[in-house]
Parts: C-alpha cells; sequence; structure tokens
C-alpha cells in the first residue's frame, strides 16, 4: 500500500520502520519512480540543504538520494524475509 509522504516525520517513520532488505518503490512528484532498498536516512538538521533525505540502495549497488520535497509516496513492494 502506498503512504504519502508529507512531513519529515512521514519519511523519518517510514524509514525506521522498513526493514533493509525490504524493496521500496519511491513515487516523485515529477511522476518518475525509484525502487530499491531503504540504505539511509538524514535529517534535516545534519543534511545541506536542511531538507531530509532517504537513501535508496538499487539492485545494481548504485546509491541515489531523495529529497522530501521531490517524494509524493512510498509503497513497500518486497518485505524483508
Amino acid at each position: 500500500m502506498k503512504q504519502k509522504i508529507k512531513t519529515e516525520l512521514d519519511l523519518f517513520k517510514f524509514y525506521e520502520d522498513c526493514h533493509a532488505q525490504s524493496v521500496l518503490k519511491i513515487y516523485l512528484k515529477d511522476g518518475s519512480t525509484v525502487t530499491g532498498k531503504p540504505y539511509a536516512y538524514t535529517s534535516s538538521v545534519n543534511n545541506t540543504p536542511e531538507v531530509p533525505e532517504i537513501d535508496i540502495k538499487h539492485e545494481d549497488g548504485h546509491l541515489s538520494a531523495w529529497y522530501l520535497e521531490e517524494i509524493d509516496s512510498i509503497e513497500v513492494l518486497k518485505e524483508d524475509s
């Protein structure tokens, strides 16, 4: 089920509730999607610019970071087993 991500707390709770082996699909506000495993979360107070972000590890091993303001919603495609 897709979950709307509107606040820093939404993003943090989603990251905390996911396990590193879960596969996520992130729906971006520009209409594109990103799929991978949650790798890291950075709060706004620890980030420049002061915006929270979630880092995703893709199947090929590359990382990508997505700011809260870019994310519309997140869906868990596969829970870790």
